[in-house]
């Protein structure tokens, strides 16, 4: 396991834990490899702006290149 981590390391890697799936919805949270703590979602939708909300975070402080 921890040989397939280390080929998953990526400058901008968020790690997506889906805890419950019913009646269409997902429930879980979102792992980001800089901070110690995960942010929990409830929703496709709510998950899709957490993570725009979090790449758009580490753009604005520099933690992801440019390309």
């Amino acid at each position: 396991m921890e040989n397939q981590l280390e080929r998953l390391y990526a400058i901008d890697l968020l790690g997506i834990l889906v805890h419950k799936y019913q009646d269409g919805q997902l429930e879980g949270e979102i792992i980001h490899q800089y901070k110690e703590e995960s942010t929990p979602f409830f929703g496709v939708l709510d998950l899709i702006k957490k993570m725009e909300f979090q790449y758009d975070e580490d753009r604005k402080s520099g933690q992801q290149e440019c390309r």
